[in-house]
């Protein structure tokens, strides 16, 4: 993992945590929901490689601060986004979208990460072709056809 549910806790309000991870309203427990923290860090991660992977070799050795950093804010925001039924804070969807456009920087290697990178970038699939079949009539035959 690239952030530890210790580092989540520091980074957090506690009180927020068992908010964002509780979901009986009627009861409130001393603490967050690990399962569930537990699941936003994985999303974190995934999303974070889905990025990386072709460029860096998977998993990191170690963890880059900028990784952590990432990690910490999309955590957050999965963690924020299982409350559909309330706004999202302005700031936790402002440092989304810029951790998003931090990673899209980080693929397309406008930012690196100091670590090894693979051999070689997976360059992008290119352009795609498309084909058809051969016609069966061209126009002066369907014209033929339809006329008869």
């Amino acid at each position: 993992m690239y952030l530890s549910r210790e580092e989540l806790l520091a980074f957090m309000p506690k009180r927020a945590l068992i908010e964002l991870t509780h979901d009986d309203p009627y009861t409130m427990p001393d603490t967050p929901d690990m399962a569930i923290i537990d699941e936003a860090l994985g999303s974190a991660q995934e999303l974070i490689d889905g990025y990386l992977r072709g460029r860096y070799a998977l998993p990191l050795a170690e963890t880059p601060t900028v990784v952590r950093d990432l990690a910490r804010v999309i955590a957050r925001y999965r963690l924020y986004e299982r409350r559909p039924e309330s706004d999202m804070p302005e700031t936790v969807s402002d440092t989304y979208k810029n951790a998003v456009k931090t990673l899209e920087q980080i693929r397309n290697g406008r930012i690196t990460l100091g670590v090894q990178q693979t051999a070689a970038p997976v360059p992008e699939s290119g352009e795609h072709r498309m084909y058809a079949r051969k016609r069966f009539m061209d126009d002066a035959m369907t014209k033929a056809y339809e006329e008869s």
